[in-house]
């Protein structure tokens, strides 16, 4: 819903798929929120990699990316490389700060021929003292 830290690494991967479709996805919960997303996306000059919405056909997060992926493949392309940005946690009690979506995205995703998933951590900073 929003593009904070967790998203540049993946964003940085994408830049060096050469040869490649390169297209970011967005299933849009709430349209405000994808329009405010549209806004920061050119604000952050991101027009080599294009923001593609999708409205959200099911009712769980992880389904409607597992639709727009399946709907990627059925248009015609033989693979599709989902690179999921997600939180790398050093503790167990960071879990239930953090809902950890890019790993239940990656499971909904996994062995659907076709379809390879890439994991791209972010590591939060430490914080000595």
């Amino acid at each position: 819903g929003s593009i904070d830290r967790r998203v540049m690494p993946a964003i940085r991967l994408a830049q060096h798929l050469r040869g490649a479709e390169i297209r970011a996805v967005h299933v849009a919960e709430d349209n405000e929120i994808a329009h405010e997303l549209g806004l920061r996306w050119m604000e952050l000059g991101l027009a080599w990699l294009p923001l593609h919405v999708v409205e959200p056909t099911m009712t769980k997060l992880t389904d409607a990316i597992r639709a727009a992926a399946l709907d990627i493949l059925e248009a015609g392309f033989r693979e599709v490389t989902v690179l999921i940005p997600y939180l790398a946690i050093r503790q167990p009690w960071q879990g239930f700060l953090h809902r950890q979506r890019g790993r239940r995205i990656a499971a909904a995703l996994s062995g659907i021929p076709g379809i390879a998933v890439i994991l791209v951590p972010y590591h939060l900073p430490r914080r000595d003292g």
